[in-house]
């Protein structure tokens, strides 16, 4: 679940069209909530994680970890893909996008 779920669909019941780039979409659709799903590009680390990947973590700065691997390399590898790169190309025109939010 999105952390921000609520918040979109709170503004489509206020009558805004939302587009949510995620990798959890909703389980039900919603009328003017369209998901354009992108495939999951974090890192395994659920029972992938091991003793010595997390010293590594811990000794560089779990901070810069953070800001690095769920900051920098996930955003580059969303914006690679082509759902994105298309909406980025050809954004929609009627209605244009009045807000763009990140998570």
């Amino acid at each position: 679940m999105m952390m921000f779920e609520q918040l979109m669909k709170g503004l489509v019941k206020r009558g805004h069209q939302v587009d949510v780039i995620s990798t959890f979409p909703l389980k039900k659709p919603v009328k003017n909530y369209n998901d354009i799903e992108v495939p999951s590009v974090l890192p395994k680390l659920v029972n992938n994680m091991t003793y010595e990947g997390m010293q590594n973590i811990i000794k560089e700065s779990i901070v810069k970890f953070i800001a690095t691997r769920a900051g920098n390399d996930i955003c580059d590898k969303i914006l690679e893909q082509a759902k994105l790169q298309e909406l980025i190309k050809n954004p929609p025109r009627d209605p244009p996008y009045d807000l763009i939010m990140v998570e």
